[in-house]
C-alpha cells in the first residue's frame, strides 16, 4: 500500500502541480506516462471496491478514473508534448 501511495503522490505531482524550476523540463515530459498509470490504479481500486462491497467509495474512485482518462487522452491525443 505505501508503494501504491507513492505512486500516486508522484504521478499526482507530474499530472497536476506545477513543477519547481529546477524540475521544469522533467514534469511535462513524464505527464503522458503518469495519466494512464494513474487511471490504471484507480480502475484497479475500482474493482477492488467492488470486491469488498463499499459501493460508496466507487463515488470517488469513478469520477476520479474518468478525469485521469480524460488527461490521459487530451496529453497523449489531443496536445501530445
Amino acid at each position: 500500500m505505501r508503494r501504491c501511495g507513492l505512486f500516486r503522490l508522484r504521478s499526482q505531482r507530474c499530472t497536476c502541480l506545477p513543477g519547481s524550476p529546477r524540475l521544469d523540463w522533467l514534469t511535462p515530459s513524464l505527464t503522458p506516462l503518469a495519466a494512464p498509470g494513474l487511471a490504471v490504479l484507480m480502475f484497479l481500486a475500482s474493482l477492488f471496491h467492488i470486491r469488498r462491497k463499499e459501493y460508496q467509495a466507487l463515488a470517488i474512485t469513478l469520477p476520479l478514473d474518468a478525469l485521469c482518462v480524460f488527461v490521459a487522452y487530451g496529453r497523449c491525443q489531443l496536445m501530445p508534448l
